[in-house]
């Protein structure tokens, strides 16, 4: 059976996860920062450095639907 990861080590799958996840939760969130911090049970600023650790975009805009 094939590998399901494509990642060269914990670091690197963790952080894609971790990318993945909070975009999610923005998401559903109308991407408010405040209600997403809330959401994953963390402070703003909190949220605010974990994005700009994994190299997120300061602000996100909503597509038209």
């Amino acid at each position: 059976m094939g590998r399901l990861y494509t990642h060269n080590s914990l670091r690197d799958a963790r952080e894609q996860f971790e990318i993945m996840f909070i975009n999610d939760v923005l998401q559903d969130n109308e991407y408010s920062l405040r209600k997403s911090a809330e959401t994953l049970g963390m402070h703003y600023s909190g949220l605010h450095r974990k994005m700009r650790h994994l190299g997120m975009p300061k602000t996100y805009r909503r597509t038209s639907k």
